[in-house]
């Protein structure tokens, strides 16, 4: 997934892949306790059986690490900063630059150690 952004009165393309984490804007603008709060990660992109409009899918890096998709567009879009006035990053989802903490065994929900899905697939 590519994005075009303004930097330094250039403009830098900036690529997301599947393996990338991601800091969700609400990220900044919380006092959560837990350190991946907020933090995801990229599994693929994916198509709409019916629409065919592209698609994210992704997974929580926190909590019960559940698994979400979104649409592509609203994935790379930027924050209504009139909605969200102290948002303090340009788009929904930004590349995080430090390290998440892992989730030791015993924090990682049962049905998603053992299947790559909830569904057993």
């Amino acid at each position: 997934m590519l994005r075009t952004r303004e930097f330094c009165k250039k403009t830098v393309t900036e690529e997301l892949r599947p393996g990338d984490v991601v800091q969700h804007f609400k990220r900044g603008m919380t006092n959560s306790d837990d350190h991946n709060a907020y933090l995801y990660k990229i599994i693929c992109e994916a198509i709409h059986t019916e629409t065919k409009e592209p698609m994210v899918v992704y997974q929580a890096l926190y909590g019960d690490c559940a698994t979400y998709v979104r649409p592509k567009e609203m994935f790379l879009d930027k924050v209504d900063t009139k909605k969200y006035p102290d948002a303090t990053q340009e788009y929904r989802f930004e590349k995080y630059a430090g390290i998440p903490r892992l989730k030791s065994e015993k924090e990682i929900p049962r049905e998603l150690k053992h299947s790559p899905s909830r569904f057993g697939y």
